[in-house]
């Protein structure tokens, strides 16, 4: 499902690794947790901006500091929004301490890609 022009969809570990591999154009990612609430506070900005075509919008729950996903993709801070174009990260935007992401995190991303 290639989940263009709609809310993002929300995945877990296994499901996110299925995504990624399947997904041929620009896929961004939000890594979040449900206790991080400059989590909560980005979301609905994420949602928001989940209409532009230019690239498949997924959400990525690290709840769990158990997940794998931490040490894979060097995570930090949640949120953080990587950019992945045939499964390679092409972009990155990490959280900063004590203020999280923007629009402007976003839009900066979707600069990136071509076209």
């Amino acid at each position: 499902m290639e989940n263009r022009m709609g809310a993002p969809e929300p995945l877990i570990q296994g499901a996110f690794e299925e995504r990624l591999r399947r997904t041929p154009g620009y896929l961004l990612a939000a890594f979040i947790a449900e206790w991080c609430g400059f989590c909560r506070r980005f979301l609905p900005v994420f949602h928001g901006a989940s209409t532009d075509p230019r690239a498949a919008f997924v959400t990525v729950d690290l709840s769990d500091f158990g997940s794998p996903l931490w040490d894979r993709f060097q995570i930090e801070v949640v949120p953080t929004l990587l950019l992945f174009k045939g499964g390679q990260i092409v972009g990155r935007a990490d959280g900063i301490l004590g203020q999280g992401l923007t629009q402007g995190s976003i839009l900066k991303l979707l600069s990136e890609i071509p076209g």
